[in-house]
């Protein structure tokens, strides 16, 4: 059997009503007919019998049933559910349920009214002519007008020979209406802002405040005040002694007192405008000004005029020594050897000094020297 005849007779079995009438037997053959859908041949053998058995039972392979004498199997787990028949077609709409229903009884009840269906609506019906007009009451002067007289007052206004000087009447007030409620309105836009009014007159000026007070004096300035800043004593080690760190000092003064040498030496000064690591020691970067009013270039500041070994004293003040925008000036006690004054052309500030033996031999054996500033 082909499985198109297989699939139409699995939905004419669906459409049967079995499947709702006996549960079971619609189990059953829609198993089978499932089952014969799967296989390619069916192939029974043997005669009737008590009980039966399948065996070899695959898709696609033949199932060989052999009549036996055995007992009847225990039923099988129920079948797949077939396919769900297709909905059938909906059927006419009855007749309308009676009004009322009575059901007979014994002995016989009062009848049980049973409601029916609800009728159509109605149709509306047409408009009813328009009532009478009803004319309300009219006063004057808290006077009740007569019908006939309002009447005369209608026949008054539309007459067209009607004057200010006929009679008029008037209405009762009606009922006062309540306060309007202020309801605020949406803000406009801002305006623009308007042009800058011109300026005022300047006023006068206020008049002169007093004199306050004079404060206190304060602490004398550094300017007069000389300052130690060093002192050495020469112990036979050194032909020379430097000192550092000047550039705060308006003015420099040098003291030196008994200063013996292992040479015969003067003792000389020189300046730096790098803290030491050079000196000016150049022709023309220091100048004796003689008493005569010659000048003459020479190469450091000699501080006394004799050459000697013995001791040895004098002194030697430099101003604008830190000045960075002016020469400077020295005074020593080398009154008659050389120069008072020695002219120092640098524009420079200075920072430090070189006090040694002139010669650049020897050493300073004994005696102290000063270093002051301010």
């Amino acid at each position: 059997m082909a499985n198109e005849d297989l699939d139409r007779l699995l939905i004419k079995l669906n459409k049967s009503g079995i499947q709702q009438q006996n549960p079971p037997l619609y189990e059953v053959i829609a198993a089978l007919l499932k089952r014969l859908r799967e296989t390619a041949n069916i192939v029974v053998e043997g005669g009737g019998g008590g009980g039966s058995v399948v065996t070899n039972v695959f898709p696609k392979e033949t199932i060989l049933i052999e009549a036996g004498e055995g007992s009847d199997g225990d039923v099988g787990p129920p079948g797949i559910q077939g396919i769900q028949g297709e909905t059938g077609a909906t059927g006419a709409q009855g007749p309308p349920f009676p009004s009322f229903i009575y059901l007979e009884s014994d002995p016989p009840e009062e009848p049980i009214p049973v409601p029916g269906v609800q009728g159509p609506q109605g149709n509306p019906g047409t408009t009813g002519p328009a009532g009478p007009e009803t004319m309300g009451p009219m006063y004057v002067d808290e006077t009740l007008i007569e019908e006939t007289t309002i009447q005369q007052v209608i026949n008054n206004v539309n007459n067209t020979n009607f004057n200010t000087g006929d009679l008029v009447y008037v209405g009762q007030d009606g009922i006062d209406g309540e306060d309007p409620v202020p309801i605020p309105g949406v803000q406009g836009p801002q305006g623009n802002t308007g042009a800058t009014g011109a300026t005022g007159a300047t006023g006068a000026t206020g008049a002169t405040g007093a004199t306050g007070a004079t404060g206190p004096t304060g602490p004398a300035g550094p300017g007069n005040l000389w300052t130690l800043i060093d002192t050495v004593t020469a112990d036979g080690t050194q032909l020379e002694y430097i000192f550092t760190d000047l550039e705060d000092y308006h003015e420099i003064l040098v003291v030196f007192d008994d200063i013996t040498k292992s040479v015969s030496s003067t003792s000389s000064l020189r300046v730096s405008d790098d803290n030491g690591s050079t000196w000016l020691d150049t022709s023309g970067d220091y100048v004796n000004l003689l008493a005569s009013g010659a000048s003459t270039d020479v190469t450091a500041i000699q501080l006394h005029a004799t050459a000697a070994t013995t001791d040895r004293s004098g002194w030697c003040l430099i101003t604008m020594f830190n000045d960075g925008s002016l020469p400077k000036l020295a005074w020593t006690g080398n009154v008659t050897g050389n120069s008072p004054a020695v002219w120092i052309p640098t524009v420079v500030a200075l920072d430090a000094i070189r006090f040694y033996n002139t010669t650049e031999t020897g050493v300073m054996n004994a005696g102290f020297i000063y270093v002051f500033g301010r």
